[in-house]
């Protein structure tokens, strides 16, 4: 028998619909900049803890997620090196 996929949570599930929809804002300072059509903000486990710091400060507002490395973030969204990530208003 051949080896399983790793079973996706819901939220992973919708990664495709978020691309579809270009509703991913990548980069603090794109995020800066469209502050009023962001929803949440995801940031990855390997980010530096001034960055992190940065983060944390400047959308303090926004609900903020940390999970996955910038590895699997660029598996799901397919781009390269991102720590941090924003999920627009649909």
């Amino acid at each position: 028998m051949g080896e399983k996929e790793p079973v996706k949570s819901t939220a992973e599930r919708l990664f495709p619909f978020v691309l579809r929809a270009r509703k991913l804002l990548v980069g603090r300072d794109r995020m800066l900049r469209r502050k009023r059509e962001l929803q949440w903000v995801l940031i990855t486990t390997d980010i530096s803890e001034g960055s992190l710091k940065d983060i944390l400060q400047d959308f303090s507002h926004y609900p903020i997620v940390q999970c996955y490395t910038s590895e699997e973030v660029q598996d799901f969204f397919q781009i390269r090196g991102a720590k941090v990530v924003g999920f627009g208003k649909s």
